[in-house]
């Protein structure tokens, strides 16, 4: 769950009220959609105590899963064609925000969209030293090498 002031929601809503519907359709995790916007426009900030119960039931497409379980992992060997499709969505999204905000965005924030982009349109290797070196790698060593060998 996260929270946001009236000022967050109100820029997400102007923004989302300014794209088409297709471009609406490529935000496929609201959540990080709302944390970019809260990262570019303001600040993030963590609420340590439990304000809800975490409720997640078995037809969920994200949440919690046992990335650490030899299931998990074997069952993801047999994704890579859903796995680069997923991460090339997050790019996806990444230039819908640029596109959004862009005319508002500070400078900080539009250029690490377009190091995030320059990972997309780059030779392998050039991937992964993007990735390392603007920290754009997913967290948790297992996630991160499977980022990597699917970039």
């Amino acid at each position: 769950p996260c929270m946001m002031n009236k000022s967050l929601l109100n820029i997400i809503k102007k923004g989302l009220a300014e794209i088409s519907e297709e471009e609406r359709a490529t935000i496929i995790m609201h959540d990080w959609w709302g944390a970019i916007t809260a990262a570019a426009f303001g600040r993030i900030e963590c609420v340590r105590e439990s304000t809800v119960l975490y409720r997640q039931h078995e037809s969920n497409n994200v949440g919690a899963k046992n990335v650490k379980s030899i299931k998990y992992i074997f069952g993801q060997m047999n994704n890579v064609e859903q796995i680069r499709g997923t991460l090339k969505k997050t790019f996806i999204q990444a230039e819908t925000f640029m596109k959004t905000y862009q005319y508002t965005l500070p400078n900080e924030a539009k250029q690490i969209l377009e190091n995030y982009h320059e990972v997309l349109i780059s030779r392998k290797i050039n991937k992964i030293k993007l990735l390392c070196k603007y920290r754009f790698l997913k967290k948790g060593t297992l996630t991160a090498i499977g980022q990597i060998i699917h970039i």
